[in-house]
């Protein structure tokens, strides 16, 4: 469960060898919440256009897709990330977020774009930064209520400014992991008290 919702988590197959997997929206219907990091791993993997096809069709049935700027370089060699995140919303993603590292992250929905700064830190280990962002980014838009299936509409409308505060407590979350040693994000008492690490 988070922030109230049915939480179904999908790893994209790492045995390509066998058929096209169910379409997710076919298995989920529509009463599910549905949230998707490709998280890619090309040593396992297999070739990036066979992993693509499956990815996309996940990113088709689903609400929230966070996905690093190294991924879609797999995933996409030489197109630019914002472009693919674009046609990732014409697919039926609600939201889409690209992390790029120490040069922030960028956003959209069908309403609109966003970018925000990675906040100044002091780099110790980058080991669950990944992860810390996308739980970030949950919590973020759960606090705002912009979770579930019931406010799927709400998401979808979201106005920039909104979405850029969810963006920048996200990346809070992935600075803090950064700055100290191991897989180790904030608690929320130490986000609200302290700054991060620099």
């Amino acid at each position: 469960m988070a922030g109230g919702s049915p939480l179904v988590s999908v790893q994209p197959p790492e045995d390509q060898r066998g058929g096209d997997p169910p379409h997710l929206g076919r298995v989920l219907g529509d009463h599910r919440d549905r949230r998707l990091d490709p998280n890619c791993r090309p040593s396992l993997m297999g070739e990036p256009a066979t992993v693509l096809r499956r990815v996309e069709e996940l990113v088709a049935a689903s609400d929230v897709v966070k996905v690093s700027r190294e991924d879609l370089a797999w995933l996409h060699p030489g197109r630019g990330h914002e472009r693919v995140g674009r046609e990732w919303l014409d697919r039926g993603a609600v939201l889409v977020v690209v992390t790029c590292g120490d040069r922030g992250a960028w956003a959209g929905t069908r309403h609109g774009e966003v970018r925000v700064d990675a906040p100044p830190v002091r780099v110790v280990d980058t080991v669950g930064a990944g992860d810390a962002f996308t739980a970030g980014l949950l919590a973020a838009l759960a606090q705002r209520d912009l979770l579930g299936v019931a406010r799927r509409a709400a998401l979808d409308t979201a106005d920039p400014a909104t979405i850029a505060a969810v963006l920048r407590d996200a990346a809070r979350v992935a600075a803090w992991t950064c700055g100290r040693k191991g897989a180790d994000p904030p608690t929320r008492a130490q986000l609200t008290a302290l700054p991060v690490p620099a």
